[in-house]
């Protein structure tokens, strides 16, 4: 169960890791940041980057399939973070190393034709892990089907009523942190996981094809800056707070 206090952060995610995407064309927009003793480093994915006895490492990934096509849209996020001492012995890096990872999608899906009566087949998911000194965040929704925002979430369901033929919203989120506090601390960092799969079908059971909504196609001025802010900032944010599910 999540508490209070991981509650609280999880409203500041959003805030936090603005989407630079509105619709997934062209392809999504990953955002990674890493530091080394406070320092920003480029992120090597989960091979890892050793500076003396610390290591960072950090990875995003999306994948969309079926967009535009009959066969039902499938989005799968995943990011994971970690870092800290891997050899033994005081540190080099006094300071400490922390390393973050985030995938944000958010954008508006449509059908062809008027407004008519429908049915869907979905799943929503969403699932994380972390150690002690590591943390994740996760979040999956289809605007009037389901939503996931906590470890271990599991929404579907088989031909529900659904209105064709206007937009709906469809989001992601995955973040993924870890960080050393003092020399005391071994490798740790989490990973999160968010899945969409959904299936539209018309009245007399017809496949029906998922489309971008119309809209803006570029991130907004400044969102990398604030993108590149909100996820450089999440460690102090988090440092305060003790997390615990």
């Amino acid at each position: 169960m999540i508490n209070l206090k991981t509650s609280f952060l999880w409203m500041l995610v959003p805030a936090a890791l603005a989407s630079t995407l509105t619709e997934p064309a062209p392809a999504p927009v990953i955002s990674t940041a890493c530091t080394v003793a406070g320092q920003p480093v480029d992120c090597m994915g989960m091979a890892g980057a050793v500076y003396g006895t610390e290591k960072v490492d950090a990875s995003g990934a999306i994948s969309i399939l079926g967009l535009n096509t009959p066969n039902g849209l499938n989005i799968e996020a995943n990011a994971e973070a970690a870092a800290g001492t891997i050899l033994p012995g005081p540190t080099i890096l006094t300071l400490g190393s922390s390393a973050i990872a985030a995938v944000n999608l958010d954008f508006f899906a449509a059908t062809d034709g008027p407004e008519r009566q429908g049915f869907a087949t979905f799943v929503v998911y969403s699932d994380g892990d972390h150690g002690a000194d590591g943390g994740s965040f996760e979040s999956s929704f289809i605007s009037g089907l389901a939503s996931c925002q906590v470890v271990l979430c599991h929404q579907s369901g088989s031909l529900v009523p659904f209105e064709l033929g206007v937009p709906f919203e469809i989001g992601l989120s995955v973040a993924a942190y870890g960080q050393k506090r003092d020399y005391q601390h071994v490798y740790d960092g989490g990973s999160s996981d968010a899945i969409v799969r959904l299936q539209l079908f018309d009245a007399n059971g017809t496949p029906v094809v998922i489309v971008n909504a119309p809209g803006p196609s570029v991130p907004e001025p400044g969102s990398w800056i604030l993108t590149a802010l909100g996820l450089s900032g999440m460690l102090a944010l988090i440092r305060p707070f003790s997390i615990t599910r």
